[in-house]
């Protein structure tokens, strides 16, 4: 069988990663067609021998990337993630609706509640996990220091709850909190919470490892790659949206408690790293088994792809 030819857009970060993980089933290669006319025009040139054009980010409306799919008729997958959600269910609300690229496209999603959200507005979907980093064997041994990481990325804090916590760091004062991502919050932050900033895999990688407790207090949320990877290390997480192995929070004040429970049983010698979150991810995101429903759902949109 030979390999897919597949053309990546959306998220480059994502796409990137998802390019080098389906090799050498998927001969991949993503363009940044919103960020570069060159690599446009580059789309363009490789789309009418493409199998597949993969989306990392949804649309119902299609940006000029995807209407050129569609007007080469190509079969299309496009991936929910989180945020084009909201914009997708406004679009179906408004009637600002493809109609040719919602028949020619392939919906997925990366969480089961994504899922359920696009359901209640028409919208049909297959969870799929997107997650191909893979999971370590086992479990990493707690750090010796307790310590918080969050990402809040610059101009989202609204988002991200940023305001959540500064809040909890501010309650806490003897457990030091890091922000990934944010250079410098509108927030004023208490002493013991740093902004790090952009930080590459291989720092965020080590600042996950040298964190107790990962914290997203997300508005809205996918899956989150971060998370994953903040489990599949064993670490504690609390998140706004339940998820087998986390703590559930989308309040400062629910997130308190969590962290002074945590806190006390780190300080009383009580406290492992969480095994069960780690079995849950490696369980879930087998780096094979992932790829492998990847591959076979833009197999099967190839397969049925239209005259």
């Amino acid at each position: 069988m030979r390999p897919l030819n597949v053309l990546m857009i959306g998220n480059a970060h994502f796409a990137r990663h998802l390019c080098l993980a389906l090799a050498p089933q998927v001969e991949s290669r993503f363009f940044d067609t919103s960020g570069s006319k060159r690599e446009l025009l580059s789309y363009l040139w490789h789309l009418p021998r493409a199998d597949v054009v993969f989306s990392e980010c949804a649309s119902l409306r299609g940006g000029g990337a995807l209407k050129a799919a569609c007007l080469f008729n190509k079969p299309i997958v496009q991936e929910f993630m989180g945020s084009d959600v909201t914009t997708a269910i406004a679009d179906v609300r408004h009637g600002r609706v493809n109609a040719k690229l919602r028949r020619l496209s392939t919906f997925i999603c990366n969480a089961p509640w994504l899922q359920d959200e696009l359901s209640n507005h028409g919208i049909v979907s297959t969870v799929i996990p997107d997650y191909v980093g893979g999971v370590g064997e086992s479990a990493l041994p707690l750090p010796a220091v307790f310590s918080v990481l969050s990402y809040v990325p610059d101009n989202k804090e609204d988002h991200y709850g940023m305001d959540m916590i500064v809040e909890a760091a501010r309650a806490l004062p003897q457990i030091p909190f890091r922000v990934v991502g944010l250079k410098q919050s509108r927030w004023s932050i208490p002493n013991n919470m740093i902004c790090l900033g952009m930080v590459d895999e291989r720092a965020l990688e080590r600042e996950m490892q040298s964190a107790t407790v990962y914290l997203r207090l997300t508005r809205h949320d996918g899956l989150s790659q971060t998370v994953v990877q903040a489990l599949g290390m064993g670490r504690w997480v609390i998140r706004s949206q339940p998820m087998e192995g986390t703590f559930f929070s989308c309040s400062s004040a629910v997130t308190i408690e969590h962290l002074t429970r945590l806190f006390a049983q780190f300080q009383a010698q009580t406290l492992s790293e969480n095994s069960a979150g780690h079995a849950f991810v490696k369980r879930m995101y087998d780096r094979e088994t992932v790829v492998g429903s990847l591959v076979a759902v833009m197999r099967a949109a190839a397969a049925a792809k239209s005259p």
